[in-house]
C-alpha cells in the first residue's frame, strides 16, 4: 500500500488550500450494482475483487483522491468466518485498492489528460478499521492489535476509525497503532445524531475539543447518520480546532422500498448542499450511505467552485498608491469573529446563527421552578413515597391512594418503571396523570435504561418538561426474566451513569427549566467501597441525589452514617420500607437482591396475624427512620402491597422527626 517518499496525508492537507475529496459509500454502490446486501460487501474482496476494484476505480473517475479500504465491517467478517479467512480478506482488500489506484494513477501519467508526477503521490488509501463495537473488551483489543499489525505488514500508514458513537476506547487503538507505527496518520470519524450528543451523553463540542488535544490523532471527522445539512449544523457548533476536518455525511434521509433502505435525493443536491459544508473550512470531504459516484463527481465539481472562488478571493490587488489590499486572511479573521465563513465569500458564506439550533441553551436556569429542588437546597426534609402504577387501565383507585398518601404528608410520589420487568402502568405517563390530581405533592417517575433508545428516552424527557415534571429517578432496570427471554428482548444504549450524563447535557442545551436528577444508592451492597465509587460517578455525572435502598438493620443505619461523611455533596433520601409478615420478611431476607434484614426483625413477625404485623411495622419503620434522620435529607418510603393506610400511618409519625 505504501508509496515511496509520499507525505503524510495531515501533512499534505497543511500545504494545499482547497478541501480533498474523499470517496462515498462502498456498500450502496456495490448494492446499486449487485442486487445484493451490503453485508456482502467484504466477502467480496474474495469472492468478487475485480467487482470492487472496479467500485474503487468508479470512485477515482469521480474525484476521489483518497479511497477507504473494503474493510469496514471487518469485525463482523471475523465473527462469522475463522482468523485465517478473515486475515485473507484484509489482503485482497489491501491489495484491490492498491491496484485501482496504482492503474488509475499509471493511466494518467501515460494519457492525453496527464497529470504531473508530483500529483500521482497525493493519492491515498486508508485501511479502514470500522467502529468500536459496544462491549469492547480484551478480547476485542486484542483483534484490533491482530488487525493492525496486519495492515502495518501490508504498508498501510495511514487508517481511518468511522462510524464512532463516542471516543471511549479509540485512543487505546489509537496509541497502539503510533507505539508500532509512530509516522502513521490517524483520522477518527464520528457519527453523531442531529442533537450534537455523544452515545456518552457529551454534546459533540466538548468532545471534539477534548480530542484537538490528543496527539496520538491526526485528523477529526464526521460520518453517517445525518445528510449534508445536519452535518453542516453540527460542524457550526464546533469550536476552532488545530486538527484538521473531514465530513462525509450521508445522502440525506432514508426512506423503507421493498425492506431496501433507500436514500431518494439526488447527486445535485448533495453537492449543492454541501456547500454549507465547505463554507465551514472542512479539509476533506467525500459521502457515507447512499452516496455513490455520481454523487462524489457532483461534490468534486462543487469543490472546483468553491476552490476557484477562493483563489480569487485570495489573489488581493494592487492599490492606486501602490499597495496591497487585505487579502483572505484578515478577512477570514473578521467573519470567523462574526461568526461567518473562514472563505468571507458571500455566495458561500454561512452565518453560525443560521445554523445553530434556536434552543441552543448554554446555561442552566433557577431552581424556582422545581419546589422539590427548593425544599432541599433550603435544608427541609423530604419524604418521598415510592407508589406502583397499577397494572390494570383501572386508575381511580390509585388515585385515591395517591391523594391520601399526599394529605398525610408526603412531598414527593415516586412510580417505579415495570420493577423486576413486568409491565405495569408506564411511570411518566402515571406521572403525567397525577399532575392533574395532586396539588402539592410531586410526581417523580423513576425512568430505566431498560427498554427504550436514547430516541425513546429523548422523547420521555421532552413529555415530561412539557408537562412540568422536572424531577426523574433514573437507574439501570431489572433485565428482562430469564423465562421471557425468547420472546421479550431488553435493550440496554445506557446505565445510570450515561444516562445522567445524557440528561445533564440536555438541561444545557435543551431544556430552559432542567431537569433535577436523582438516582440509586444499594445502602445494603455487599461491598459498600465498590458502591461508593459508582455513586461518586453518578454526581459527577449530574445525579445529585440518591434514594437508597431500605434500610432494615443495625448495619444499614452504621452505613448510612458512613455514606453521609464520604457523600458530603449528594443529597441522600434515606429508604424505609415496612416488612408487613413473617413470610414476608423472610422473602425479603431471602429472595430480594439488595435487601438485609436482622434477624431478631424477622423473628419479631413469627406467628403474628396481619393487624399484629402491621403495628410491628410501624414501630420498626419509624425506629429506623429515627435512627439514620441525622445523616439523610429525607426519607423514601416504600409502599407494600398497596397499603396504604399503613403508609399513611407512618407518615403521620416520620413528618414530625
Amino acid at each position: 500500500m505504501k508509496k515511496n517518499n509520499q507525505i503524510k496525508l495531515v501533512d499534505h492537507l497543511a500545504e494545499v488550500s482547497c478541501p480533498i475529496l474523499m470517496d462515498g459509500a462502498m456498500g450502496t454502490y456495490f448494492h446499486q450494482l449487485t442486487g445484493h446486501s451490503a453485508d456482502a460487501c467484504e466477502e467480496s474482496n474474495l469472492r468478487a475483487p475485480a467487482l470492487i476494484k472496479s467500485i474503487h476505480r468508479d470512485y477515482l473517475e469521480a474525484g476521489s483522491r483518497i479511497l477507504r479500504t473494503n474493510t469496514y465491517a471487518w469485525l463482523e467478517y471475523l465473527e462469522r468466518f475463522d482468523l485465517s479467512q478473515t486475515e485473507a480478506m484484509i489482503r485482497s482488500a489491501s491489495a484491490v485498492a492498491t491496484e485501482a489506484v496504482d492503474e488509475y494513477v499509471a493511466e494518467r501519467l501515460a494519457g492525453v489528460d496527464s497529470i504531473p508526477p508530483q500529483t500521482a503521490k497525493s493519492f491515498y488509501i486508508l485501511a479502514d478499521l470500522g467502529y468500536l463495537p459496544e462491549g469492547f473488551d480484551e478480547q476485542i483489543y486484542k483483534e484490533f492489535c491482530y488487525t493492525i499489525d496486519l495492515w502495518i505488514e501490508l504498508g498501510a500508514t495511514h487508517f481511518i476509525c468511522e462510524t464512532l458513537q463516542d471516543d471511549r476506547h479509540l485512543l487505546e487503538v489509537v496509541s497502539y497503532i503510533k507505539e508500532k507505527l509512530p509516522n502513521s496518520c490517524i483520522m477518527a470519524s464520528f457519527a453523531i445524531p442531529p442533537d450534537g450528543i455523544t452515545a456518552t451523553g457529551e454534546t459533540i463540542d466538548v468532545m471534539f475539543s477534548r480530542l484537538d488535544e490528543y496527539p496520538e490523532l491526526d485528523i477529526l471527522g464526521l460520518n453517517c447518520v445525518s445528510g449534508p445539512v445536519p452535518t453542516t449544523r453540527l460542524l457550526s457548533r464546533i469550536g476552532p480546532l488545530r486538527k484538521k476536518l473531514s465530513i462525509c455525511p450521508n445522502a440525506g434521509y432514508p426512506t423503507v422500498i421493498d425492506r431496501q433502505m433507500v436514500f431518494p435525493t439526488t447527486p445535485t443536491y448533495f453537492g449543492e448542499q454541501m456547500r454549507g459544508v465547505l463554507g465551514l473550512g472542512a479539509n476533506l470531504v467525500g459521502g457515507c450511505c447512499g452516496t455513490t459516484p455520481l454523487h462524489i463527481k457532483e461534490l468534486s465539481q462543487v469543490v472546483a467552485a468553491f476552490c476557484q472562488k477562493k483563489e480569487q478571493k485570495e489573489v488581493g490587488s494592487i492599490t492606486k498608491d501602490g499597495g496591497i489590499q487585505q487579502t483572505d486572511e484578515g478577512a477570514d479573521n473578521q467573519a470567523t469573529a462574526k461568526g461567518e465563513s473562514r472563505y468571507g465569500d458571500k455566495s458561500l458564506r454561512v452565518t453560525i446563527s443560521d445554523l445553530q439550533h434556536t434552543n441552543g441553551l448554554t446555561t442552566v436556569q433557577p431552581i424556582d421552578h422545581n419546589p422539590i429542588l427548593q425544599r432541599m437546597t433550603q435544608g427541609q426534609k423530604l419524604i418521598a413515597v415510592e407508589y406502583d402504577s397499577p397494572a390494570t387501565p383501572d386508575i381511580q383507585a390509585y388515585f385515591a391512594g395517591a391523594l391520601a398518601i399526599e394529605a398525610a404528608g408526603a412531598d414527593a410520589l415516586t412510580i417505579a418503571d415495570c420493577p423486576v420487568a413486568r409491565p405495569r402502568g408506564d411511570s411518566s405517563i402515571t406521572a403525567t396523570a397525577l399532575k392533574n390530581v395532586l396539588t402539592s405533592c410531586e410526581p417523580i417517575p423513576h425512568l430505566t435504561c431498560r427498554d427504550r433508545n436514547a430516541n425513546a428516552t429523548k422523547a420521555i424527557l421532552l413529555g415530561l418538561n412539557m408537562v412540568d415534571i422536572y424531577n426523574v429517578l433514573i437507574v439501570t432496570g431489572d433485565p428482562i426474566p430469564q423465562e421471557d427471554r425468547d420472546d421479550i428482548k431488553g435493550v440496554f444504549n445506557f446505565n445510570s451513569v450515561v444516562l445522567g450524563e445524557y440528561i445533564r447535557t440536555l438541561n444545557e442545551t435543551l431544556f430552559e427549566r432542567p431537569f433535577n436528577v436523582a438516582g440509586a444508592f444499594n445502602i445494603n451492597a455487599m461491598k459498600l467501597t465498590y458502591e461508593l465509587r459508582r455513586a461518586r460517578r453518578k454526581i459527577d455525572a449530574g445525579i445529585k441525589t440518591l434514594y437508597t435502598q431500605p434500610v432494615m438493620s443495625r448495619q444499614g443505619v452504621e452505613r448510612m452514617a458512613q455514606v453521609r461523611q464520604e457523600l458530603p455533596d449528594a443529597y441522600i433520601m434515606g429508604g424505609i420500607m415496612p416488612i408487613v409478615s413473617h413470610r414476608n420478611a423472610l422473602y425479603m431476607q431471602n429472595e430480594l437482591s439488595g435487601m438485609h434484614i436482622d434477624d431478631d426483625v424477622v423473628a419479631r413477625y413469627e406467628g403474628k396475624n396481619r393487624a399484629q404485623g402491621e403495628a410491628i411495622a410501624l414501630d420498626l419503620t419509624v425506629r429506623f427512620a429515627e435512627q439514620i434522620r441525622p445523616y439523610v435529607d429525607g426519607f423514601y418510603l416504600i409502599t407494600p402491597f398497596n397499603r396504604v393506610h399503613l403508609v399513611c400511618s407512618i407518615l403521620s409519625e416520620i413528618k414530625h422527626l
